[in-house]
């Protein structure tokens, strides 16, 4: 998982930590340990794509143009429906297509059913450990705080947020050499309580402001959410583009796209 760690091992989605690992990277392992491993892509069931086929096209469409477009440089994406089995499985297939792309720097895929996977309390921890993975030179600003502040795991959301991903990725800005990498979270109405959907979102909004050139984020949820979050606090609009999945299927047929250096088939989306 991380550059210079030994004897750590992958098994869908799930991390085995050696004896050694502990001894070289115990602050690490402290927030390893508040982490939910199971709201990571990796560790989710592949939907059945097939049956929402013809609703992700224009979707997964307007995905591509939002991040060629002028509105691209809002760096938050909102993509909401009525469907959970259908935004599910359109956060599945962006995920997996920007991995293989190596443009996924973090996911958080909440659920009711999972373990951890519908609590707050755990998502700025496993963004963090995820952008250590992402990241080489993160893992050890990250390790840096974490040592200055071992129990920051047990502290308030914002402080969690800005020890743990806001000022190591300040720190590291210098020396980014990466194309704009994707944050994204799936059901976002899956995370408990109103207020805790709204202070992940305002997290969120203040990554995206700070590092709006390097990191993009996209967020999937029911309609509920998005349209109470937008209309509570208008400024996120001067961050964030909505867009109602139900709207979209006027869009045309599947092109090809190009971006920077780098030629994208859109259908290679689908399947």
């Amino acid at each position: 998982m991380f550059r210079n760690s030994r004897n750590i091992t992958v098994h869908g989605g799930t991390f085995a930590v050696t004896e050694q690992f502990i001894h070289s990277e115990p602050a690490l392992l402290n927030m390893f340990k508040a982490s939910a491993l199971g709201a990571l892509y990796q560790s989710q069931e592949q939907p059945d794509l097939a049956l929402h086929c013809d609703a992700q096209k224009p979707t997964l469409l307007a995905v591509s143009d939002w991040s060629l477009s002028d509105s691209g440089r809002k760096p938050i994406l909102w993509l909401h429906g009525p469907s959970k089995d259908l935004n599910h499985a359109i956060a599945y297939i962006i995920a997996r297509e920007s991995a293989q792309r190596r443009e996924l720097a973090a996911s958080f895929f909440f659920s009711t059913g999972r373990t951890r996977c519908s609590s707050i309390d755990h998502f700025a921890p496993t963004i963090a450990l995820q952008l250590a993975l992402s990241l080489p030179r993160f893992h050890s600003v990250l390790a840096r705080s974490l040592a200055e502040d071992p129990w920051v795991t047990n502290r308030a959301v914002p402080v969690q947020f800005e020890t743990l991903v806001l000022k190591p990725l300040c720190t590291i800005t210098d020396s980014w050499a990466h194309e704009p990498l994707l944050v994204l979270i799936d059901a976002l109405d899956d995370c408990e309580g109103e207020e805790n959907q709204d202070a992940i979102i305002m997290q969120v909004a203040r990554l995206a402001h700070a590092h709006r050139d390097r990191l993009r984020f996209i967020i999937v949820s029911s309609s509920a959410p998005a349209l109470r979050i937008l209309h509570k606090k208008p400024q996120l609009r001067a961050v964030c583009v909505a867009r109602d999945v139900r709207g979209m299927h006027e869009l045309q047929t599947p092109r090809i796209l190009l971006v920077k250096r780098r030629a994208v088939l859109v259908t290679s989306f689908f399947f």
